[in-house]
Parts: C-alpha cells; structure tokens; sequence
C-alpha cells in the first residue's frame, strides 16, 4: 500500500520513507505542500498519508483538511506530525479531520502501530464503498429490468450498449469511475420508455409521425425519473441526451455540439450502431461494415468526431461484442 510522506526535514523524510519500506509500504515523499496536493489529487492516491504540520508552501492541517472535505476523491488516512511545544493539540488536529496525530522525534514502534491501524481502515472504507456500490447496481439493474418488461429490447442490446460505452470511454482515456459509471448507466438510456403507451412503443411497423412525436418523449420521461438523485446524475443526463445531435437537430432540447454531454454524445453512438446492427421487424440487421460507414458519414452531423474518431479505432472490439452478445433467434 502506499504511503505519502510529506517532511520538510530530509534527515526525518530519509528515515520514515526508509522504515514504511522495511514494515511493507511503498513509500512516496515529498518536502513541501504543493507537491503533496498533487499527490493526494492524482486518481491513484495514496491511501495513507503523514503530513508534517509545518511544511513549505502548504502545511498539513490545511492539506488534511482539503483532503478530508474532498466529496469525489478515495478515502485517505491521515497521520499528522509535529513538534513537541508548538502549541498544537490533539483537538485542532481532529478537527481538521485527522485521523491520527504524533509528535516528533516519531517513535518507530508507535508510528507502525498507527499505520497498521491506517491500513487496516483504508481497507474497511474499501469494503464499505464496494458493498454500498453493489447495492446501488442492484437498484440500478431492478430500474433496468423494469425498462426491458415495457420494451422490445432484450437484455442482450443493455449488455452490449454498457460494452460498447465502455470501449468509447475507456479510448477516450477517461477516469475509472467515468468509465465504470458510463458503463452502468448506459442500461438505463432508454427508461423513459416506461411511460410511453404499449401501442407506440410494441407497434411492429415504423411509426407514424404522431406516434413518433409521443416516443421522443421518452427522453424527457427518462431525465425526469432519474434526476435529482445523487447517485443518478449521470445516469439522469445520460436518458435526457442520448438523442441529441452533434449538429443540433436531436430531441428533447436541440443542443449542438459540446452543449451535448460526453456521455449523451457517447451512448448516442453506441445506440445507433446497435440499432443498425439489431434486426426489427421493418427491418434485416446491417452487417458492421455497413454500420462503421454510415456512422464515419455521419461524422460531424449526427456525431461527435472526437467519439467517432474513438470509435473506429474500437470497431473491432464493436464487432466482438455484437457477435458475442447477440439476441436470440
């Protein structure tokens, strides 16, 4: 596990990044404040961290105490450190959001003890934070399961549009909790479709232009049922956009361009190639060829070229998931 050692003092820096190797620990160290933060803002933080009071630039209390208020950030243990006389309690250290607070000259044993006790809790908040999560997929596959009772679609279609999401947004080099929540919340674009009336939304014939009218507003329906939740900002903005157009002409709000949501501008893509590729019954499925060149030519109109550019560099990987993960016959 990583440990950030944040010490003016190069003796005392050299000692405690020499002792976290030898207790098991893959030290980072740095000598002043800045170089701390961005440590402690990098997706792949360190999960303990010993910050020394007074540092260069920015000291410890202030870095704990950002690193504490942080609401997107990973769970940080945080040991701080100071002289002994400074007029520094235990109380304004705790305050700050501390987890553990030692005075200097650091007793090795001690400073072990504690980091054990760090480690041990970093792994708790994991476990926490992964059983939280479980159970909000679940609330999430039951909102999806709901959807799939009113469509025609198939469970296959959510599968390979998270699949398919997934790949744009991973080729984009978004973050993991990006790539993950895009994943999860592609499932849910279509949830609106609850509220459209079965003689629209089974209707085994293209739709009238009427009837098409009443399914477009499924995208609202969808934003409507997902929003103000916290935990479903994305998957809320992901319903609302998912039609909208590059060139401005999509529904429900006509935004163009970058007014558009990356993840509407990805799930837009991944829903088109999907569709080209599904059979309906006004309808045979398009091979992938003929799906990769209408969406290429439509670059700049319907889509984003940025994701389109992501895209056909993923084609491969879109023609593995739509034959690995096909409706039944």
């Amino acid at each position: 596990m990583q440990v950030l050692i944040a010490e003016q003092s190069t003796a005392a820096r050299f000692l405690l990044e020499e002792l976290a190797r030898e207790w098991g620990y893959d030290p980072v160290s740095v000598a002043e404040g800045t170089a701390a933060w961005q440590a402690l803002s990098r997706p792949d933080t360190p999960q303990l961290a010993i910050l020394d009071w007074v540092l260069p630039g920015t000291g410890g209390l202030e870095l704990c105490t950002r690193v504490k208020a942080r609401e997107d950030g990973e769970f940080v243990y945080v040991i701080l450190l100071t002289n002994k006389g400074e007029g520094r309690t235990v109380g304004t250290a705790l305050a700050a959001g501390a987890d553990d607070f030692l005075t200097k000259p650091v007793d090795a044993s001690e400073l072990q003890s504690r980091l054990a006790v760090g480690s041990r809790t970093v792994e708790y908040e994991k476990a926490l934070h992964e059983k939280e999560y479980l159970v909000r997929l679940e609330c999430y596959r039951a909102l999806t399961d709901l959807a799939e009772t009113r469509d025609q679609e198939t469970g296959q279609h959510l599968r390979r549009m998270a699949l398919y999401s997934e790949s744009i947004a991973e080729g984009m080099d978004m973050d993991a909790e990006y790539v993950k929540n895009v994943k999860t919340f592609a499932t849910l674009h279509d949830i609106g479709k609850v509220g459209i009336p079965d003689s629209i939304l089974r209707a085994p014939r293209r739709l009238l232009d009427h009837e098409f009218e009443i399914m477009k507003t499924h995208a609202s329906l969808g934003f409507d049922i997902l929003r103000d939740r916290p935990t479903l900002e994305l998957a809320a903005e992901i319903a609302h956009s998912h039609h909208e157009r590059f060139d401005g002409k999509g529904y429900p709000l006509g935004l163009a361009r970058r007014e558009v949501p990356l993840s509407g501008r990805i799930i837009a893509l991944a829903d088109v190639y999907d569709a080209l590729r599904s059979r309906r019954p006004y309808k045979e499925p398009w091979t992938h060829q003929a799906a990769v060149d209408m969406i290429v030519k439509s670059s700049g109109t319907q889509f984003d070229p940025e994701v389109v550019d992501i895209f056909v560099t993923q084609v491969t990987v879109f023609e593995q998931i739509a034959e690995e993960h096909s409706d039944p016959e």
